[in-house]
């Protein structure tokens, strides 16, 4: 493991402590789903950590966050931070520092060494119902980072716009106003209660049903190996994995083999607070990483 991996790995046996304590059921998914399997830890280029809850566990792991507040972990919740790119939760050591290059000009967004942890829900059953569900969400999500971020932080010309266009749409409402609405709608298809289970963090505009999947799959978990400890997967990985990756026994081009967080700072020895109270953005051009 990397020294980035080590770390990574102690923040989910503290999350794995939790979800044991409280009988809360998660799943790997992702690269770690797939590192799980094919190498029996992190895929050797990893940077992160990623896991599934059915949404009413999320929550419960969330409330159990807030109101135990810890010295050594704290927990990202995206409702609560008005720069928030994301619609799940990040668990992170309050020790350290990640700063994802992303998010490097957002001091509210900074964080520790983290984990991530995304909410799972049923999808309709009923084909006309599905695609008004899907298609909600993606309003939903358009209206809420349109809410979140100045124009300024706008990538691409047609996101400037829709950002403009939707301003009236946003007087009176705060920041988190179409994130709180998305979660109450999201709530609405119970894991489990239909034949299909959604990723509702991920629905792609031009792909919108990439991301879904037969309950079947997860109907059940099983522990396995990870790294020096053990994880829980979809008994159906599988089947889920295919759908995700294709071939995902097959390691991909060398050219390809990196972490999708690119990071500004990362720091094992001081806590993000020390660059959250930095006044300005000097020390993201000259610090040695």
């Amino acid at each position: 493991m990397t020294e980035l991996q080590k770390r990574i790995l102690e923040v989910f046996k503290k999350f794995q402590e939790i979800c044991g304590q409280n009988n809360l059921q998660y799943y790997a998914i992702g690269g770690t789903c797939l590192g799980a399997i094919r190498h029996g830890g992190f895929i050797p280029w990893d940077d992160d950590l990623d896991v599934a809850m059915p949404l009413d566990d999320y929550n419960k792991f969330r409330g159990i966050c807030k109101n135990n507040p810890s010295l050594q972990y704290g927990l990202f919740d995206w409702e609560d931070k008005r720069h928030s790119e994301i619609t799940f939760l990040k668990f992170y050591d309050k020790r350290t520092t990640f700063i994802e290059s992303a998010i490097a000009e957002m001091p509210d967004r900074y964080i520790g060494v983290f984990m991530d942890i995304m909410p799972i829900v049923g999808l309709p059953d009923d084909n006309n119902v599905k695609e008004k569900f899907l298609r909600k969400c993606l309003w939903y999500g358009r209206f809420d980072r349109a809410c979140r971020f100045e124009v300024k932080y706008k990538e691409s010309l047609k996101s400037k716009i829709f950002s403009i266009v939707s301003r009236p749409l946003m007087i009176g409402k705060s920041f988190n106003y179409y994130s709180l609405r998305y979660e109450e709608y999201i709530a609405q298809n119970k894991f489990g209660a239909t034949n299909r289970v959604l990723f509702p963090w991920r629905i792609p505009l031009e792909a919108p049903y990439k991301n879904i999947f037969p309950y079947e799959i997860f109907k059940e978990n099983i522990e396995v190996p990870f790294e020096n400890t053990t994880i829980y997967v979809p008994k159906g990985y599988d089947q889920y994995l295919r759908m995700d990756f294709g071939d995902y026994m097959r390691l991909p081009p060398e050219e390809k083999r990196r972490g999708g967080h690119p990071a500004a700072v990362i720091d094992f020895n001081v806590s993000y607070k020390y660059y959250q109270e930095k006044k300005d953005d000097h020390w993201i051009h000259n610090r040695s990483l």
